[in-house]
């Protein structure tokens, strides 16, 4: 039976082969377009045509492949796109990169419908054309300019996604890594990331490891310790109360130090194990219920360290003097100045650490006449390691 269909090469693709079957160059297929025929009808095509009969569209082939089952079949993946028709394909041409027709296709009538009908899709074609040797024929295309079949993708979409998943693991997993094993070196401060000196391209470059982020965690930190959480001394203890403020609707738990009176209270804090076991600074929130404040109060405060097994018989270190000065009126928030080193006896990380906080009412300094309030305290320190691991 006579094949109806078929794809032939013209004279000028024979040529082209032949030589390069000589030693002369590669065939190379670029481009394909498709036509309506002979006064819209099918014809046979003939070898010694350099054009279509009748030519609607040409665009770039979208894929060429080897046919797997027979190595000297080449085969042509194009595509007309979804916003291209209004004609009936009955020919389809093969050119190379000099726009010289080798190879015409005698097509079954296949219409291709206009954007404007509602009919939208792409319309795929395959041509197979025997070469006899594929290693003459130039598999290259543009991939900037081509599309991909739903095939293609789906198949590249099964084929990838597992190695995708693999990877997407494999880095999450290298990335938790390096964070583990590299938050001791400490040679980035936040202040680099204040002032530009760190950025999100040398993250990409590598110049910024995750080993270098370990010392914007390492520094200075503070723990914030309220009136109501301390308990006032056996003997002249501090007052313990709910001071209420009208105006504002505020209730606020307060530890009130006399004004003539030696007052204390004592805090305990479980000093984290990153803590370097150095010096601490204490800042007081504190008010007053005098009219006009312009004296000062002064607060002083000791501490010790115990740890496990040891005596709750314990003197406390060196005391270190607060006096805060301010500017206000009755019941403004105070905020003091932040103290000079505390320096905590027998200090040690994953201690227990005993404070004793009282008003020094002999001290030049206080002058106010009248209770401080103290809200509480922000104590500071410093961390040698990023985390209490």
């Amino acid at each position: 039976m006579t094949q109806e269909y078929f794809t032939i090469l013209t004279d000028a693709g024979i040529a082209k082969l032949a030589g390069a079957f000589n030693g002369g160059e590669n065939i190379s297929f670029t481009k394909f377009a498709v036509g309506s025929g002979i006064d819209n009808a099918v014809y046979t095509p003939l070898s010694n045509q350099t054009s279509l009969k009748g030519e609607v569209f040409r665009a770039n082939i979208n894929e060429i492949s080897i046919d797997d089952n027979n190595s000297s079949l080449v085969i042509f993946d194009l595509i007309l796109p979804s916003n291209i028709g209004g004609f009936t394909v009955r020919e389809i041409g093969l050119f190379d990169n000099n726009n010289i027709l080798l190879a015409i296709a005698k097509s079954p009538p296949t219409y291709k419908p206009d954007i404007a009908t509602g009919a939208v899709g792409d319309t795929h074609f395959k041509i197979m054309l025997d070469v006899g040797n594929n290693d003459k024929v130039t598999l290259t295309i543009d991939p900037s300019i081509v599309l991909a079949s739903r095939k293609f993708v789906e198949e590249k979409i099964n084929i990838s996604a597992g190695l995708l998943d693999k990877k997407i693991t494999a880095a999450i997993a290298a990335a938790i890594s390096n964070v583990n094993l590299s938050l001791e070196d400490g040679s980035i401060t936040s202040s680099k990331f204040a002032d530009g000196s760190i950025t999100t391209s040398k993250y990409a470059d590598g110049s910024i490891t995750n080993i270098k982020l370990a010392d914007s965690m390492i520094g200075k930190h503070s723990i914030y310790m309220p009136a109501g959480a301390m308990l006032a001394t056996k003997n002249n203890g501090a007052k313990l109360k709910l001071t209420h403020l009208a105006n504002e609707g505020r209730n606020i738990n307060t530890l009130d130090f006399s004004g003539s009176l030696w007052n204390a209270a004592q805090f305990s804090i479980a000093m984290p194990k990153s803590w370097n076991a150095g010096a601490v600074q204490f800042q007081l929130y504190w008010l007053c219920d005098h009219l006009t404040i312009t004296n000062g109060a002064t607060f002083k405060i000791a501490a010790c360290s115990i740890g496990k097994a040891d005596s709750f018989i314990k003197s406390f270190g060196v005391e270190t003097s607060l006096t805060s000065n301010p500017t206000a009126t009755k019941n403004d928030l105070i905020i003091s100045a932040i103290s000079g080193d505390l320096i905590i006896k027998d200090a040690g990380a994953n201690k227990l650490a005993f404070f004793q906080i009282y008003r020094d009412v002999s001290d030049s300094g206080d002058t106010i006449p009248v209770d401080a309030k103290l809200i509480g305290l922000n104590l500071t320190y410093t961390t040698k390691k990023p985390t209490d691991n």
